[in-house]
């Protein structure tokens, strides 16, 4: 024991002197330790708990977007199939319409607001 003594620097023999003749010193300081690991240890359980948190929020989160892929998915086959030209005709056959001859069809271009007349201006 003595040779450790004889080589600590004069610093830590001072210190180890005045905790040896204050034990109460020594206590605290343990106290101290005691009280700074504790602190550490909560904040890392505290830092888990939060990943824990954010783990459930992000699966969460991956389920409703999964949920929203497969609305989305069938919103668009739906609307192809409500929108299909063959479905529209038998519709439309149905209600006992046909398709115009060429002659009948005409093609109506908008003028242009300045040469409109203007009852018509306000028809958009």
């Amino acid at each position: 024991m003595r040779g450790k003594v004889a080589r600590m620097s004069a610093h830590a023999r001072s210190m180890r002197a005045r905790v040896e003749s204050h034990p109460r010193l020594a206590v605290i300081a343990l106290v101290g330790m005691a009280a700074l690991a504790t602190a550490i240890g909560l904040r890392h359980v505290g830092h888990r708990r939060e990943v824990v948190r954010l783990g459930y929020e992000l699966s969460a989160a991956t389920v409703e977007l999964r949920r929203l892929d497969e609305e989305a998915r069938r919103l668009r086959l739906e609307k192809s199939v409500l929108t299909s030209p063959a479905r529209i005709e038998r519709l439309a056959a149905g209600l006992g319409m046909v398709r115009p001859a060429p002659e009948q069809i005409r093609v109506v271009w908008r003028a242009p607001a300045e040469i409109r007349p203007p009852a018509a201006q306000g028809e958009r």
